[in-house]
């Protein structure tokens, strides 16, 4: 599992990946600082599909994502997200929904 110490090392290479398209990252005991670090670099990634299930995300950093998703700026070329069983409730689903 790489945690959120892990994935903050990680994202930073995935601004040099083209080839990175696809990226689970589920089941790795990531927090929202890691989940973070990741967001940082979305928009500069070629990620289109972003898989983050049971995780520890909750919905505080689901706002932080949905700033990104709500700017075509910086949402990069993410097309498909899966947060399933990351503990997200009603407040993380609607930052969400009102980004789109």
């Amino acid at each position: 599992m790489i945690g959120d110490d892990g994935l903050t090392l990680l994202a930073e290479s995935f601004r040099d990946a083209p080839s990175l398209t696809y990226l689970d990252i589920s089941l790795n005991e990531i927090g929202p600082a890691g989940f973070q670090a990741l967001c940082e670099v979305l928009p500069d990634s070629n990620i289109t599909n972003l898989v983050c299930n049971k995780n520890f995300l909750g919905d505080d950093v689901m706002a932080y994502f949905a700033n990104i998703l709500a700017d075509p700026n910086s949402s990069g070329q993410l097309k498909k997200f899966d947060f399933s069983s990351c503990r997200l409730n009603d407040a993380g689903l609607i930052y969400i929904i009102n980004a789109l």
